[in-house]
């Protein structure tokens, strides 16, 4: 009896956090601690895709006007969430907490020990199918987050989702629409984005609207930082402190993150969510960007009900509209390369391994200055090592590893993962007097 509670009470839990009675104590101390908190403005941000990017994007803007406090990187549920609360001090004026829900219930448990004062959903997208079976069932998990708003509480809503549009009916707190529809409360028109510029837009809040300039890549960033801007409205800020707050906005590590290799090559990194409904926007953003040569280093989507040389085909058909050369890598990397030549690309274009070591000394001799390269795939293949063999040693080439972390904060990876911030910074636009591209890059046909 005793060696069964001790494995099912201080057994780590699959999603990183830790042993189970732990959890319990940390968040019977969060829950403490957050009601002590009452000068503290609390906002919630949950959504399947976007939301460790529109947190971290909320807190800079807040930031710039009060002490702010936010998720540590992407500790958004179970022990993470109520660590976040411990983080917050009574100077904070503003905390910024990134939820997310691995089973069912979560969400709804999450809420209530953060209680927002605001709440914030971006998506719905098929992520964590193994959990929620439709798109349905992730919608509820997502109303959730409902659960702790007080009632003096605001709710902000994605329009532009119809899922969570809905979700409008489902609270009886103030509800307030973000997106790209005229009849929205927040919304943004005039999009645009391109690799090498960045996504750009004009914010509209009532009659008043100003344009805003990011470092993100890729239109689809869209929602993230529409539901920053509206959250950080309904604090306060001022419409005319926007662009020097966004400003100093980054991309989040491996969120359509763009890197410079010291041999003149951009890594547009993408590989910690391999959902099938964030391949699609990356995908995106290869097929608009102007580059000497777009390179796709990838290996498998998940949240897909195809089989796996079914994914494989996709992928290899993709990439053979979207880029001009291809590494796949993988169990079903023949399988995808056969795919990609029978699409149209020149043989020579594309190459498969099994082994992520051998596509990493591959990728050293193969990549040219003025590539820009997309590294996409599932988190679980942590491909966040073959861009960090471009910079340095890694230690760690394990072929199945379960850490639900990037590599970058891994004590496994090795001195490589002290090079990358050494590595020279992306220009958030390449605009010049003469509209000319920076070095290695072709213009616009």
């Amino acid at each position: 009896m005793i060696r069964e509670f001790i494995q099912r009470y201080f057994k780590p839990s699959p999603t990183g956090d830790p042993p189970q009675v732990v959890g319990f104590v940390i968040e019977a101390l969060a829950a403490v601690w957050r009601r002590l908190l009452f000068r503290t403005t609390f906002i919630a941000i949950t959504g399947s895709l976007g939301k460790t990017t529109a947190k971290e994007c909320l807190a800079g803007l807040l930031a710039s006007q009060a002490p702010t406090v936010s998720s540590w990187r992407t500790q958004n549920s179970g022990a993470g969430v109520a660590g976040s609360i411990l983080r917050a001090r009574p100077w904070h004026r503003f905390a910024v907490i990134e939820l997310g829900a691995y089973t069912a219930g979560e969400l709804a448990k999450a809420s209530r020990l953060v209680r927002p004062h605001i709440a914030v959903v971006l998506n719905v997208a098929r992520t964590h199918t193994d959990q929620f079976q439709s798109l349905e069932d992730t919608a509820a998990e997502k109303a959730g987050i409902f659960a702790g708003v007080g009632p003096a509480g605001t709710v902000l809503l994605n329009g532009d989702d119809p899922l969570v549009r809905q979700m409008a009916g489902k609270t009886e707190r103030a509800v307030r629409f973000f997106g790209t529809s005229d009849d929205l409360d927040f919304r943004a028109d005039q999009v645009t984005a391109g690799w090498p510029d960045r996504l750009r837009f004009r914010f509209h809040d009532g009659n008043e609207s100003i344009m805003v300039k990011t470092p993100y890549v890729g239109t689809h960033w869209v929602p993230s930082v529409l539901a920053a801007l509206a959250a950080a409205r309904v604090c306060g800020l001022k419409l005319a402190d926007i662009p020097a707050s966004l400003a100093q906005a980054r991309p989040f590590d491996a969120r359509v993150e763009p890197v410079t290799m010291p041999n003149g090559v951009i890594f547009l990194r993408d590989e910690y969510n391999g959902s099938i409904d964030s391949f699609v926007p990356a995908l995106e953003v290869m097929r608009t960007a102007r580059a000497r040569r777009r390179v796709l280093v990838v290996s498998d989507l998940s949240d897909s009900k195809k089989r796996r040389r079914q994914r494989a085909g996709f992928l290899g058909r993709e990439a053979a509209e979207v880029a001009e050369a291809a590494v796949f890598v993988g169990e079903s990397a023949t399988h995808a390369e056969r795919a990609a030549t029978e699409a149209g690309m020149a043989e020579e274009n594309v190459h498969a391994f099994a082994a992520l070591g051998d596509a990493s000394e591959f990728l050293k001799t193969f990549l040219q200055p003025g590539d820009l390269v997309l590294l996409k795939g599932r988190a679980t293949h942590h491909l966040s090592r073959l861009f960090f063999a471009q910079l340095g040693a890694v230690d760690c080439w394990k072929p199945v590893c379960s850490k639900n972390m990037l590599c970058d904060i891994c004590r496994e990876l090795g001195p490589a993962g002290k090079m990358k911030d050494q590595a020279p910074p992306v220009p958030a636009t390449w605009e010049s007097a003469e509209g000319s591209l920076p070095p290695g890059h072709a213009a616009e046909a």
